[in-house]
């Protein structure tokens, strides 16, 4: 434990043993949620699911609400990406691609914080899955918000807790797969595009709501919606919630422990993206160099990568600790290694 207290404490660069074990922590009491005993009365639903098309939630637009029947279910396939968008000239506008460092979770669950989209490996088998109501949303908290939420909510057997799945990378797809475990576990379940469909940070282009979508208010609004929604088709709300998510998926769970508490009774965050900034300065300067020029070398990538992340350090550090130097040699570390900011 003295080890891993120093390599991973506050403000410290994350070594990859720090990050391996912070997930499978993570990913180990992910499995003791998942086993625990409902003590909870079981719950059953005292509406129709059907019935939930027509419940009305500020900012909220219900799509779809349908009664899978066990086995039923078929993974939709990924929504289009987003067409990339110029950026605006000049230095500092974000460009249409994302840059290097990929989105994906360590350990071998397949579920939270891993990349959402269903055409990924490891797409669960559905044949043993229960009956469900499926429910799908369209969330505006804002006039340019579009965010696309699920909530599953077991027919029969809910053990009266709810748990939400977290995503990976940019986000940008509903994480199926983790909304599965959750499901075939007696969870009620829930997860979130974060209101994009993008591969990387285009979406942010002219589009400072989004950001904010993405950011923390995707999470929050999906959340509060979730809650109503099972409150409205059991009667009551859950008794215990959760998050769980790694990659992103934990950085998600630290923004909505700090900013919202009273949202989830506990969270799993694992590798989570912490300091986030720095992480996507990393992915997002080489390709605004493209668009600008429409060239990038590996040099001129890494150079301006590191000038990136001199900016980020100065403006955003909050450790005196962690010197100027110390910040370059970690993100030209990153850039070599693609591996995540935290």
């Amino acid at each position: 434990m003295a080890s891993y207290a120093a390599s991973c404490e506050p403000g410290a660069p994350r070594s990859g043993l720090c990050k391996s074990i912070v997930c499978l922590a993570g990913l180990a009491l992910a499995f003791v949620i998942l086993a625990a005993p409902a003590f909870a009365q079981q719950g059953k639903p005292v509406v129709s699911c059907e019935s939930l098309a027509k419940v009305v939630l500020p900012n909220a637009t219900i799509t779809m609400a349908e009664t899978v029947a066990p086995g039923a279910f078929k993974f939709p396939a990924r929504a289009p990406q987003a067409a990339p968008q110029a950026a605006p000239a000049g230095p500092g506008a974000p460009g249409a691609q994302a840059g290097p460092g990929g989105p994906g979770a360590p350990g071998a669950l397949p579920g939270p914080g891993a990349p959402g989209g269903p055409s990924g490996p490891g797409t669960p088998d559905t044949s043993k899955w229960p009956e469900f109501c499926r429910i799908a949303a369209t969330l505006t908290p804002s006039s340019d918000s579009d965010i696309k939420i699920e909530v599953w909510l077991p027919t029969t057997a809910w053990n009266g807790k709810f748990i939400a799945a977290g995503n990976g990378g940019w986000a940008g797809s509903i994480s199926y797969q983790g909304m599965a475990q959750m499901l075939v576990a007696g969870y009620a379940t829930t997860s979130t595009d974060t209101g994009h469909t993008s591969n990387g940070g285009s979406f942010i282009i002219g589009h400072p709501e989004k950001f904010i979508d993405y950011t923390w208010r995707a999470d929050h609004e999906m959340t509060v919606k979730a809650k109503a929604l099972i409150k409205a088709f059991y009667g009551a709300g859950p008794k215990f919630s959760y998050w769980i998510g790694c990659s992103l998926g934990g950085q998600e769970a630290l923004i909505e422990a700090s900013k919202f508490p009273e949202d989830f009774n506990g969270i799993v965050a694992g590798a989570p993206l912490n300091p986030i900034v720095m992480f996507n300065a990393d992915q997002l300067w080489p390709a605004w160099l493209k668009v600008a020029t429409g060239v990038v070398t590996s040099a001129t990538s890494q150079s301006a990568v590191i000038v990136c992340a001199s900016r980020c350090q100065s403006s955003c550090a909050s450790s005196a600790a962690q010197t100027s130097k110390d910040s370059l040699e970690y993100q030209r570390s990153l850039y070599r290694t693609s591996c995540h900011c935290g």
